[in-house]
């Protein structure tokens, strides 16, 4: 749906402005990593204006917003 979309689009701009995945790759079978991946998202993200001082603060909170871990808290749509 539109929430898979968007966190989608959250990656790619986090890539784009950092050069960086916002959370680690993580390799190996989906049952021993689900646990991890899980962990990861329940951490702040890297702050993308620490990685790029040029992003405006607003940028930053666009993307964020994108990679909210609830789905209720994204965007929903991309409108």
């Amino acid at each position: 749906g539109p929430e898979s979309d968007i966190y989608s689009f959250g990656v790619i701009l986090y890539q784009m402005l950092t050069g960086r995945l916002p959370y680690p790759l993580r390799q190996g079978s989906f049952r021993d990593i689900v646990g991890q991946m899980l962990e990861d998202q329940r951490q702040p993200l890297a702050s993308i204006r620490a990685l790029n001082p040029a992003v405006t603060p607003g940028l930053e909170a666009i993307v964020k917003r994108c990679l909210a871990p609830r789905t209720a808290h994204r965007y929903p749509t991309a409108r």
